[in-house]
């Protein structure tokens, strides 16, 4: 999201300090000595490079485009051809086109009428026709048919001298020129292309920079509290967790407790009875060296255990008092460890 924002910030501030840039047309001339003109009939049509014996129009070559021309004259009483129109064409790839032509303004010698059709892609797109004024020379560099608003592409062009059964006109063809789009910018800073004034592009800068910046901040205030979120659900998935793992019976974890007294050790003379006692202690003294049982057989050893037990005989020997896990004379352990609970059961 933030490198989308980013983006579009650069893109809106690039369109606006770049002004609308369009191709530049660039106009191109066809002579009419190209190898792209074609001429029909190719018989009725003179070139200037070749002198012709019998032609009447001789203008000037030097007021002509590259010096050349080629002219036809449509007559329905002519030796070559007649009573066919003569056509000159060509092809190119443009938006534009112009027609330039030479026009004689003499009536006669040569003949001074002009009648033209011109065709796009076969289609008639206008006419040109005009009487001469009747005195002597000639027009050059005369624009007879011009269109600036062709679509651009691919076209065929076709200049048509005369109608059938039409009046006796005459065609002195100089060239095309056409026009294109080369895609290159036009940077001529003289032409407006743009209404924008210097102080509303920059009031439109510093307002998309801010909003970008605003744009920025918002995003990494959500990013942020997303974070947060996604934080506290893990916490609150650990905590139910916690409050749902098995927890152990309380009987197996209470602590171990005794509610009979034992009686008083006195000195006697040795007995059966003092002589089981001795095993005893020496078992509570071999008792310390084996491991602790678990909690369960220690609950099941107290419970097997009679609560009113009375000794018949007088007890033996104390236990020793130098070992601190041994119950002192008054029924109580001098610490709590697990080791005394083990002697109590085994003294039991």
């Amino acid at each position: 999201m933030g490198s989308f924002c980013l983006r579009y910030f650069l893109i809106c501030i690039f369109l606006l300090l770049n002004r609308s840039v369009l191709g530049r047309l660039v106009n191109t001339t066809i002579d009419d000595q190209s190898p792209f003109m074609f001429y029909s009939p190719e018989d009725a049509w003179n070139d200037s490079k070749h002198p012709c014996q019998n032609c009447t129009a001789h203008p000037d070559a030097s007021m002509t485009i590259n010096g050349t021309w080629h002219d036809s004259t449509f007559d329905q009483d002519a030796q070559i051809s007649p009573n066919q129109v003569r056509n000159v064409s060509t092809i190119f790839n443009g938006t534009a086109i112009y027609v330039r032509c030479i026009l004689a303004k003499t009536t006669s010698s040569p003949t001074g009428y002009s009648d033209m059709s011109f065709y796009i892609d076969d289609d008639l797109v206008a006419q040109f026709s005009q009487t001469a004024p009747g005195e002597p020379g000639f027009e050059y560099n005369v624009t007879v048919y011009s269109n600036s608003s062709i679509p651009a592409g691919l076209h065929r062009f076709t200049v048509q001298n005369g109608h059938v059964g039409g009046r006796k006109a005459l065609l002195l063809f100089d060239a095309f020129i056409y026009s294109y789009d080369d895609g290159q910018s036009d940077h001529d800073d003289s032409a407006a292309t743009t209404s924008m004034s210097v102080g509303t592009i920059i009031g439109v800068v510093v307002a998309l920079l801010v909003a970008g910046i605003l744009g920025t901040i918002t995003f990494l205030l959500y990013r942020r509290r997303r974070l947060v979120l996604k934080l506290g659900n893990r916490h609150t998935i650990l905590e139910a967790y916690r409050d749902r793992r098995p927890r152990a019976h309380p009987s197996t974890i209470a602590p171990f407790r005794t509610t009979h007294t034992f009686p008083s050790y006195h000195h006697a003379p040795p007995s059966t009875t003092s002589m089981s006692s001795f095993v005893a202690n020496s078992s509570l003294r071999q008792a310390d060296k084996r491991p602790i049982p678990d909690m369960q057989k220690r609950d099941r050893l107290v419970n097997t255990t009679p609560h009113n037990y009375q000794s018949a005989e007088e007890p033996g020997p104390p236990f020793d008092e130098e070992d601190p896990d041994i119950w002192t004379f008054n029924g109580t352990r001098s610490e709590g460890s697990e080791r005394s609970v083990h002697h109590e059961a085994i003294k039991r």
